[in-house]
């Protein structure tokens, strides 16, 4: 009988154990070291300065992004409305020069002993660049500063340096060589030279 008893105490106490490990277990897993919690907390600040330190980075990025549009943008316009200065400015030239372009033969006909003078399609940059440039009438206007050439070849403008170092393009066949004189001359006058080179050049 006491046999019995003491079975059956063992079999209570062993019920009673087992009941209660699940309860020592949870414990131990919900309550955390002071070291783990401090390293938990150490986590979630590196975490949250990380993010904050890319947000930080995206605002940067995307401020740089919108003042370099904003340059590109200003760029554009500038250069568009210098371009259009340039071909209003073109406009014009053509058209005063279609207002001679009919009666140039008669005109350079109109030279004494023109028929000394060459036109200077034909040259090379070495015989032209440096060369004084003289009107008709004799008044000079400056020197040739650059040459300009067709695809075939051929001289197609010359630059010439006037006053204030401003650069007036002028096409061959308004320009003459004198190789007496050893002259460049030209159909026009200053005036019209001097509005020349006022033209400005696309991205200049």
């Amino acid at each position: 009988m006491k046999i019995r008893t003491l079975g059956l105490g063992s079999v209570a106490l062993a019920g009673l154990l087992l009941a209660a490990t699940p309860s020592l277990s949870s414990n131990a897993s919900q309550d955390s070291s002071p070291a783990e919690r401090a390293q938990t907390d150490q986590l979630n600040t590196d975490a949250a300065n990380r993010a904050h330190s890319d947000t930080d980075t995206n605002a940067a990025a995307l401020s740089d992004y919108d003042a370099a549009r904003a340059a590109y943008e200003a760029n554009l316009n500038d250069y568009d409305a210098r371009k259009a200065t340039y071909d209003d400015d073109r406009a014009g030239y053509e058209a005063r020069r279609h207002e001679y372009e009919r009666n140039r033969d008669q005109r350079w006909g109109a030279f004494r002993d023109h028929d000394r003078y060459h036109d200077i399609a034909a040259l090379r940059s070495t015989d032209l660049v440096g060369k004084v440039v003289s009107t008709r009438g004799g008044e000079r206007i400056g020197r040739i500063h650059d040459v300009d050439y067709s695809p075939n070849g051929r001289v197609n403008r010359i630059a010439i340096e006037v006053r204030s170092n401003r650069v007036a393009w002028l096409y061959a066949d308004d320009v003459r060589y004198d190789p007496n004189s050893n002259v460049i001359l030209i159909d026009l006058s200053r005036d019209q030279v001097d509005r020349l080179s006022q033209m400005r050049q696309p991205g200049s």
